[in-house]
């Protein structure tokens, strides 16, 4: 939304005066709500296994009038970018070069989730979870007020995955 987008720079240009520079924790901190409860954070929530967040998140976008596909959408798209690094890898292409050639670039505040999850999802697990996002999308699209429902059961079953994959790559380092 461009006006929120306006307001929170009205913000930061207000918050730092004469200042010629800000901070990255400056930002965050003056930086209203709506950008945590973006889709991109939505998605991570969801990549990461956090359901309380995720619960959080999802209800602040609906107020918002963010539709379950627009959520499924963005969080395909995570999906597929997670992949798109882990198959890079398994080509032999390092991590941190394949995200950094992703575009749009993974924004600052996601970029450390988002290499955590890269390091503990499988590109097998990973197209499973974007078959899921796939098929919800498709209940979505033939059932009306069905989809909703085949969207939340869609986001349960990928963070019920992601924490038995955090659960087993803890396990791992131990």
């Amino acid at each position: 939304d461009r006006m929120v987008t306006r307001r929170e720079l009205e913000k930061l240009v207000t918050y730092m005066g004469e200042n010629p520079s800000i901070s990255e924790t400056d930002a965050m901190a003056i930086v209203g709500d709506s950008a945590s409860h973006s889709l991109d954070s939505f998605a991570v929530a969801v990549a990461d296994g956090s359901d309380g967040h995720m619960t959080r998140t999802w209800t602040s976008l609906r107020v918002q009038g963010t539709t379950p596909i627009q959520a499924l959408r963005a969080t395909l798209r995570h999906f597929q970018r997670l992949h798109y690094v882990v198959t890079s890898a398994a080509f032999g292409q390092p991590p941190n070069i394949s995200m950094k050639s992703l575009r749009p670039p993974i924004h600052f505040s996601v970029r450390e989730a988002f290499q955590r999850q890269v390091g503990i999802w499988s590109a097998d697990k990973l197209g499973r979870a974007m078959l899921i996002l796939t098929e919800a999308e498709a209940h979505c699209k033939k059932k009306g007020a069905v989809g909703e429902v085949a969207t939340n059961m869609a986001f349960l079953r990928i963070i019920n995955a992601a924490q038995k994959i955090n659960k087993d790559a803890a396990q791992l380092h131990h």
